[in-house]
């Protein structure tokens, strides 16, 4: 089982769980900085650090019409290096989900404590799910549809006994469960150009 974002056709070949958390992407800045955004003509000039990741058509469109650098770091602990970018300067923003850049955070306090997030997302929040290969179920259909119903009974059983928001807490990541467990997906995302 991996936990991974549902979509770009991973339906073909994965089956999928109830979300267990989600991800939202948002852009990281230096505290003293005053200014968060609300459209990609804000960012006009700026260096954004990001992973080779996808982060949205929209995204992808407005650093290609020029509206902003874009600085990409492929290695092992890109959001790592990016804070240490950010904190020394040599970027003005980056791009991190919400919960690893939270979580990176508070790891490495008081390094980044100068370091905070703009609500404003990239993209919508997407939920995360876990998923199972059919490939895995091959020939064994109702055994897969029976194993996701009695993972999504034991989440939901495991949620309402508060167990995955004591994980939430213990690992200090901002996701919100409603009161039927449900993850509350956070509203406020730019998606166009």
């Amino acid at each position: 089982m991996v936990p991974c974002v549902e979509g770009g056709g991973r339906e073909e070949y994965m089956v999928f769980s109830d979300p267990v958390s989600s991800i939202y992407s948002v852009l990281w800045k230096n505290k003293n900085d005053k200014n968060c955004w609300t459209s990609y003509d804000d960012l006009k000039g700026k260096t954004i650090g990001a992973s080779p990741y996808h982060y949205g058509a929209g995204f992808l469109k407005a650093a290609e019409a020029g509206k902003f650098n874009v600085e990409i770091i492929a290695h092992k602990t890109p959001e790592l290096i990016h804070f240490r970018k950010l904190k020394n300067k040599r970027i003005d923003m980056f791009i991190c989900e919400l919960s690893v850049g939270s979580y990176i955070k508070n790891k490495h306090s008081p390094e980044f404590d100068e370091i905070d997030y703009c609500e404003t997302g990239i993209g919508p929040a997407r939920p995360f799910s876990f998923a199972v290969s059919r490939k895995y179920f091959s020939g064994r259909e109702k055994e897969m549809t029976a194993f996701i119903k009695k993972f999504n009974q034991e989440l939901s059983e495991y949620t309402l006994e508060g167990k995955r928001k004591v994980i939430y807490e213990k690992y200090k990541m901002p996701i919100e469960l409603g009161d039927d467990g449900q993850v509350i997906i956070q509203e406020g995302y730019i998606d166009t150009p």
